[in-house]
């Protein structure tokens, strides 16, 4: 299993540093505005990762079968599917992060973070040129997403985890400090994300 080692580490490489860079200015208004705690900011840092890994692991299987042509070389329907996300997410933000523990609210919670990941893996960038390089080759779907499934478990494997929980941490404080500006932040962080969906999409 040389070939899934290699790929566990490609994603830890990418993962402690391009990889937690682009994803926690993504995760870092949907944090702040309902983040529980560091445990509750882990954990939904964990679902973003899931949906990166699941978008990772299709990628890999389609690629052992289609060859490395798969992603085109501007990646203009993955980056527009990953903005028309964001701004989805940043429309639904105000009314999933609340304090409530309602099961649905927190169903929508985990589909758009899980949505979030999964199309933002969609953009090109060296990590998935570099999956798919590698998948291209494997032989059958089976180990072309298997690799996809480590590289993502790499990525997990990083300071995403602890800098959603830290990011979750902050936001809870904010707003136990200051309760009244709780929906301006909400509001502001549902802007921050229509506006970076919008710019993609431009």
């Amino acid at each position: 299993m040389p070939e899934m080692t290699s790929a566990l580490v490609l994603g830890m490489g990418f993962g402690f540093t391009t990889c937690s860079f682009a994803c926690l200015p993504t995760l870092a208004p949907y944090l702040l505005s309902f983040g529980r705690g560091f445990r509750h900011g882990a954990r939904s840092s964990a679902v973003f990762a899931a949906g990166k890994t699941a978008a990772y692991a299709v990628l890999g299987a389609a690629a052992a079968l289609a060859g490395q042509g798969l992603v085109p070389a501007d990646g203009g329907a993955g980056r527009r599917l990953h903005g028309f996300v964001l701004v989805l997410t940043g429309i639904a933000l105000p009314f999933i992060a609340r304090d409530r523990c309602d099961s649905r609210e927190r169903t929508a919670a985990g589909l758009s973070l899980f949505a979030a990941g999964f199309s933002s893996s969609l953009v090109p960038c060296v990590p998935l040129a570099a999956l798919i390089a590698a998948a291209a080759g494997a032989g059958s779907l089976l180990k072309g997403a298997g690799l996809g499934l480590a590289f993502g478990l790499g990525i997990t494997l990083s300071p995403l985890l602890i800098g959603g929980g830290a990011l979750a941490l902050v936001g809870k404080t904010v707003r136990e400090e200051a309760h009244r500006y709780v929906p301006l932040i909400r509001w502001g962080a549902a802007g921050v994300l229509v506006l970076m969906g919008t710019r993609i999409l431009l």
